[in-house]
């Protein structure tokens, strides 16, 4: 790619400058607080012409159309949801957004082929309960920020497809709740990450009702909660990922499926070295999973804690883990100990 001015140009593509939101019908656009929190200047336009500072307090569409661009900012909005964006209109109002986040932070670094720096909560909270948005903006950043994108789309019933995340070194909670209760999201995005942090991913497709696949999970050195919640509510998920993690932290696995009812999949575990609660919950519910304690009519498939060797254990780390399963066996397991799945069940 290469940039001509504040233009930037990609295989012949012209890229626009700034953010867009295109509406199916005229909106208004404000901060649930009617004031800024980013610590630069945004503007607004209409037309991509004229341009105005916005302090968050109401602007409206002109022909469904707004347009944002910033300059000088690390956030947009904090580490409340009394930041976030409110869009307004008819009960049938979508919201379709367009263009690269970073824009928001400074389009002329964005321009000239750069990534604004990102500070912490930088759009924390940004959209939540935003049941109009359709489509969400481009992420590109792989240099992130604690809380970055936490509960950036809570609660966007609407939106059924999401943005890739590049990024393979996270932050501190940096996807937390992301995308918690997005009940037509159906395909989650390419997760590359193989550098964890303290609670990056967890709860971050909790209840999202309508998803029935889930991303790679390639890291194989874990952090305190991270899976933490993931996919818990997930009543449309039926295969689980692979997890190849050796080195496991405190809770990292906790009710991650926690709920899944249509699960059919569980995921071998070949950590031998268990840490407190790792396991706990992990699928309490899903009323699939079919275990017993011994190799007997349907329930053939060998499944064991860890998948081979000695295991350790560690404070809580099996606790009802099988709560609630539709098996003969349920509840906390004993390491080191061979159960078997039945042959509805599949382990990957």
């Amino acid at each position: 790619s290469k940039s001509s001015g504040l233009y930037v140009w990609k295989k012949y593509e012209f890229i626009p400058p700034y953010l867009s939101f295109i509406g199916n019908e005229d909106f208004t656009l404000k901060t649930y607080n009617t004031t800024k929190k980013w610590d630069g200047t945004l503007e607004y336009s209409t037309d991509t012409t004229t341009w105005n500072t916005w302090d968050g307090t109401e602007i409206s569409s002109s022909d469904s159309k707004l347009y944002l661009r910033g300059t000088g900012n690390t956030k947009i909005t904090g580490n409340s949801s009394n930041y976030r964006f409110v869009f307004a209109g008819t009960n049938s109002l979508r919201i379709y957004c367009e263009g690269n986040i970073e824009y928001l932070l400074d389009y002329e670094t964005v321009s000239s082929g750069g990534h604004p720096t990102m500070g912490n909560y930088c759009y924390n909270n940004m959209f939540v309960g935003c049941t109009a948005l359709a489509t969400a903006p481009e992420l590109p950043a792989t240099t992130l920020a604690d809380d970055c994108y936490n509960s950036m789309f809570y609660g966007c019933t609407a939106l059924s497809t999401s943005p890739a995340l590049p990024a393979t070194t996270l932050a501190l909670q940096c996807y937390q709740y992301m995308f918690y209760g997005c009940t037509s999201l159906t395909t989650p995005p390419e997760l590359p990450a193989t550098t964890l942090a303290n609670y990056c991913y967890q709860y971050m497709f909790c209840n999202c009702t309508s998803l029935t696949s889930s991303p790679i999970l390639p890291a194989t050195t874990l952090a305190n909660g991270c899976y933490g919640y993931m996919f818990s509510g997930c009543e449309s998920l039926n295969t689980a990922p692979a997890l190849p993690a050796t080195t496991l932290s405190e809770y990292c696995y906790e009710s991650m499926f926690d709920g899944c009812t249509a699960l059919t999949t569980a995921p071998a575990l070949p950590a031998t070295t268990l840490a407190n609660g790792c396991y706990g919950y992990m699928f309490y519910g899903c009323s699939l999973i079919k275990l017993s304690s011994t190799q007997t009519g349907e329930h053939q498939t060998a499944y064991r804690i860890p998948t081979s060797g000695t295991g350790t254990i560690a404070d809580y780390a099996l606790d009802d883990m099988f709560t609630n399963t539709g098996g003969t066996f349920t509840g906390t397991p004993e390491i080191n100990t061979t159960y078997y799945l039945s042959t509805s069940n599949t382990v990957v």
